[in-house]
C-alpha cells in the first residue's frame, strides 16, 4: 500500500535507470489504478456498477446510496490519509538510517 509520496519516491528513482524501466513502472501504476477503481466502493466505479445492479434489483436502495457514496468517500480519504502517512514514515525512516 503506497500513497503519492511513495509513488513519486518510486518513480523517482526509475527515472534514470532506463526507459524501460519507466515504461514498465507506468503500465504496472495504469494498471494497479484500474483494478482499485473497480472496488465497490462507491464513489468509485466498481460501486456504481453494483449499486446500479441492485436498484434494478431493489428500486427503494436508491434512499441508501447518498449515505453509502459519503461513507465510500470517508473510507477512501481515510485509506489515503494512511497511505501517505505509511510513507512519509518510510521516507523519515530511510532518512534516519542513512545518517
Amino acid at each position: 500500500l503506497s500513497g503519492i509520496v511513495g509513488i513519486v519516491a518510486a518513480g523517482g528513482t526509475l527515472v534514470g535507470l532506463s526507459l524501460i524501466k519507466l515504461l514498465q513502472f507506468s503500465v504496472f501504476l495504469n494498471v494497479n489504478l484500474a483494478v482499485f477503481n473497480l472496488l465497490p466502493i462507491l464513489p468509485l466505479d466498481g460501486g456504481k456498477i453494483v449499486m446500479g445492479l441492485l436498484r434494478k434489483i431493489y428500486q427503494p436502495l436508491r434512499r441508501l446510496e447518498m449515505p453509502l457514496t459519503v461513507g465510500g468517500w470517508v473510507l477512501l480519504a481515510g485509506l489515503m490519509l494512511y497511505a501517505t502517512a505509511l510513507d512519509l514514515a518510510r521516507v523519515a525512516h530511510g532518512m534516519l538510517g542513512t545518517s
